[in-house]
């Protein structure tokens, strides 16, 4: 994924940045358009549109310690809407961490 993203053009994209819970968040969106990518003959009815790629990047206040990671998701909502798909991104990795600390 991070080879192909190089050579996509971004469709869309957004940087947030939040402070909370002792430490200041970082995301980085991007957006790509992968309809017209060639997909295996398993994947080809899947209706693959875009591509999503987040960079977190997360600074703990009082230790001033960093940590960073890449998450990609890939859908089949058409690039270019007005929707804002980044926000349901970020929403679904708020599941996520609420769910890994139960």
């Amino acid at each position: 994924m991070e080879s192909a993203s190089r050579y996509l053009a971004i469709s869309k994209q957004q940087t947030t940045l939040e402070k909370g819970h002792g430490r200041i968040e970082t995301r980085h969106y991007q957006q790509y358009d992968i309809s017209k990518l060639y997909f295996d003959r398993h994947w080809q009815k899947s209706g693959f549109h875009s591509l999503f790629k987040v960079d977190r990047k997360q600074v703990e206040i009082k230790t001033d310690k960093e940590f960073s990671e890449t998450a990609y998701y890939i859908s089949n909502v058409e690039p270019n809407k007005n929707d804002n798909y980044f926000q349901v991104i970020r929403k679904h990795w708020s599941v996520e961490v609420c769910k890994n600390r139960v």
